[in-house]
């Protein structure tokens, strides 16, 4: 009893991402059709508060992580940041769901804008500090790859089961309850497991002995490192594989296998579910293989999974193409936080210092640039084939998202293992805390 109610223990941890991931795809799948769909704000207004939230958050995460990194205290560096930003996180949440009913009642569009608008900011400001400090407290209270996996294992399986919730659960609420009974119940179901998550935390607190680290000096070190930025371009190339993947299964369901979206959701759920189970396989290869060989090697087994998507033509074929995409996919998910714990590391052992929260908040900044780089390449892609809409899909709409859903991903999944083998060093495993 005493092991399963440990502190770190890994299982609470993936708590924190479970409730992380509910709240956060809930509030990304709904609040674009709570306000432009059901509330009528035009299109132009919410792009100009998104385009504004989303450069806050691209920009907010190293700012989050020096805070963290220089931060003293008795309860923890990064524990003392995601308990602040909780409450913050819960009524950010609460708060753009529930616009008064004299806003929507006087038709004002413009005030209900503004609403969305300071209800993103306090969102997003909160979201970041928990995000980034949640994420950069692996590589500390995680030592070697073989707890590291562990950890990273129950972390990807919180996060594909608040996926999987969240597309249910959270959108069936919505209907049911409306915007602000859900938002209600998905903050509780928050508190209750990022609580959990933070109460069975333990940071060591030999690490705030050290002085504090400086701004300028710890950026520059950070990004002279030429393998650190091989690693993040390689996870930039991944990370757009998945974005490209998750925005145009739609497409690719209605174009390329004349499906239906309740079918798509079925094949969606075939994809994501198994990697939930097919995680642990990769955590049993990075302890065989080590962190850097299973890294790399997870680039190439998902281009290879990704190819029976080039050629399925039915349902039936699609789920188990989808099934195949989902084993490549697990791969990547586990083992890029295991990688990332190596050069933590190695950082720690050439410079001296603890700067986990910078490594972790520049790696995330550079991965937020994938949506652009995938919404770049979809419409480059309907250039070249004539694909301009579901009204003008030209005459090749098979072609183009059969190629963006499994070809252009290989391409792009083989360039992330070119660039990886540029990743010198970190094939030394330290398994003791430094």
């Amino acid at each position: 009893m005493n092991k399963i109610f440990r502190k770190n223990a890994p299982w609470f941890m993936g708590f924190g991402m479970l409730g992380l991931t509910i709240a956060n795809q809930t509030f990304s799948g709904v609040y674009t059709f709570f306000y432009v769909d059901k509330l009528g704000v035009t299109l132009l207004m919410f792009t100009v508060a998104k385009t504004v939230y989303m450069i806050w958050d691209a920009f907010n995460d190293p700012l989050y992580g020096i805070l963290s990194d220089r931060t003293r205290s008795r309860i923890g560096r990064r524990k003392f940041w995601m308990l602040l930003s909780a409450p913050l996180f819960i009524f950010g949440f609460v708060f753009i769901f529930s616009p008064p009913s004299g806003f929507i009642a006087s038709g004002n569009k413009t005030v209900l804008a503004w609403w969305l608008f300071f209800g993103l900011l306090i969102y997003e400001t909160a979201a970041g500090m928990q995000w980034v400090n949640y994420e950069t407290v692996y590589p500390e209270v995680y030592t070697g790859d073989r707890e590291r996996s562990k950890g990273e294992m129950f972390k990807v399986m919180g996060e594909i089961a608040g996926v999987l919730i969240s597309s249910t659960a959270g959108i069936s609420l919505y209907y049911n309850l409306g915007a602000t009974g859900m938002s209600l119940i998905i903050a509780l179901v928050y508190a209750a497991l990022i609580t959990v998550c933070i109460l069975t935390l333990s940071e060591n607190p030999a690490h705030q002995q050290q002085p504090r680290i400086r701004f300028v000096k710890s950026f520059k070190e950070t990004l002279s490192n030429k393998p650190f930025w091989a690693f993040n371009i390689s996870n930039l190339l991944a990370q757009t594989v998945n974005a490209t993947l998750a925005g145009l299964l739609l497409f690719y369901g209605k174009y390329c296998l004349k499906i239906d979206g309740d079918q798509v959701t079925v094949m969606m759920g075939v994809a994501f579910a198994p990697v939930i189970f097919l995680v642990s396989f990769w955590s049993y290869l990075i302890n065989k293989l080590g962190a850097k060989k299973a890294w790399k090697l997870s680039f190439l087994v998902y281009a290879g999974c990704l190819t029976p998507l080039l050629f399925a033509k039915t349902f039936l074929t699609g789920v188990l193409a989808a099934f195949c995409a989902g084993f490549g996919m697990a791969g990547y998910l586990i083992t890029p936080g295991v990688m990332r714990g190596r050069i933590i590391d190695e950082d720690i052992r050439k410079y001296g210092e603890r700067r986990e929260g910078v490594i972790t908040s520049i790696a995330s900044f550079i991965r937020q640039v994938s949506p652009i780089v995938s919404a770049v390449i979809v419409l480059a892609m309907g250039l070249l084939t004539g694909y301009k809409s579901g009204d003008e899909p030209g005459p090749y709409p098979d072609l183009t998202f059969r190629l963006l859903i499994s070809a252009v991903p290989i391409l792009l999944l083989i360039g992330a293992y070119l660039v990886s083998t540029q990743c010198k060093g970190y094939d030394e495993e330290i398994k003791e805390p430094i």
